[in-house]
């Protein structure tokens, strides 16, 4: 059967996709009501369902509700297929719209059949086999698509087109793991049509000593690799938020940390302040512990794993359901300031399934 809706390839991805989550190919020809009437319609300026309902005077009972918007194109088909005359137009449309991606001249048909409707990256490769972009998706074939069609005219993108020799995907089960894998791979490989994305060092440390009279000190110091501290920034300004943030939910001793303008407000005896420092040490060391979030994985069989050291992406695999993986079959990612926002921002607005290497469930990270 042919899939007929208004703007086709927006529902069609959709069915797809909820087709493929239960392990159900689809794959239709496809018309699109919208270009058919302008196909048909002459001096049509737009082509909306409402315009079209108006056009041929159908009555949309429930405008932007799903069946009665149905019901509204599958009556406008009706009498745009009246006024196309062996329904050639009709023809044409499903015809072009089989083959209406420009694919690189360099490239192999194969590599966009072969790319799934699913979460992931994909990169396309130049000449001398190495990416030169690297892109992320929701719906992976889409995504490419939406590179080689529309208009191709500019002398920009056509360089570009002409550098592409070969396409290849990621395929990740979910659009977190897209995002990591995505920002991993642009900073290991630096590809020259991406944005840069310099890999920051993290040069800034809260780092905790004992002064002469054996008190508990905090400072934010510029600190070089393999040095200890108890958490790293890539800035000093977020150092310090930080700093201040744990001086007010410890009640630590501002004098001790530097934040004199807390002084009056946050008064603790120099014992209180030490068993406090202590506190919040064994609790961040607890939390940079390596633990493993479960998240969706590219088909039912399986589960997709996500290494978190140090409150940072640190590796990913996927596994059989159930079966969590060790540490060593894992691929590493690449630390960055991008990276470990897409993780906070994620866990903060989602519930995450948090286990050990002992497929032990940990309740928060």
């Amino acid at each position: 059967r042919i899939f007929v809706a208004q703007n086709v390839n927006f529902d069609y991805s959709f069915i797809k996709n909820e087709f493929e989550r239960i392990g159900i190919g689809f794959k239709a020809k496809r018309l699109c009501t919208s270009r058919y009437a302008r196909s048909r319609i002459n001096g049509l300026r737009r082509s909306s369902l409402r315009v079209l309902a108006e056009h041929f005077n159908v009555v949309n009972e429930n405008p932007h509700r799903a069946l009665s918007d149905a019901l509204t194109a599958a009556k406008i088909l009706q009498s745009l297929m009246a006024i196309d005359e062996n329904l050639e137009i009709a023809k044409k449309l499903i015809n072009r719209q089989e083959t209406k991606v420009t694919l690189p001249n360099h490239t192999h048909p194969d590599d966009y059949k072969q790319l799934p409707s699913k979460p992931g990256v994909y990169l396309f490769y130049g000449e001398a086999g190495k990416p030169i972009y690297i892109g992320k998706a929701k719906n992976i074939k889409s995504r490419v698509s939406s590179h080689f069609n529309g208009d191709l005219s500019s002398k920009r993108t056509q360089a570009f087109m002409r550098e592409i020799y070969s396409i290849d995907f990621i395929e990740t089960g979910s659009e977190l793991l897209a995002y990591l894998v995505e920002d991993s791979l642009i900073r290991k490989n630096w590809p020259k049509h991406n944005s840069a994305q310099k890999a920051r060092v993290k040069k800034f440390g809260v780092i905790s000593y004992l002064d002469q009279n054996r008190n508990y000190r905090l400072a934010v110091n510029p600190i070089r690799q393999n040095e200890t501290a108890i958490k790293v920034f890539y800035y000093y300004s977020a150092a310090m938020q930080w700093l201040h943030e744990i001086t007010v939910d410890y009640q630590l001793n501002p004098n001790y940390v530097g934040l004199l303008s807390l002084a009056a407000s946050i008064e603790v005896g120099d014992k209180d302040h030490n068993e406090r420092v202590l506190k919040l040490t064994q609790d961040f060391e607890r939390s940079s512990n390596a633990v493993l979030l479960k998240l969706r994985g590219r088909s039912n069989k399986e589960d997709a794993w996500l290494l978190v050291e140090n409150n940072s992406a640190a590796a990913y695999c996927f596994s059989e359901k159930g079966v969590v993986p060790e540490k060593e079959e894992m691929t590493l990612l690449m630390a960055s300031a991008t990276s470990e926002k897409i993780l906070e921002n994620y866990i903060l607005k989602n519930p995450v399934n948090i286990y050990n290497f002992e497929n032990e469930k940990i309740n928060s990270l």
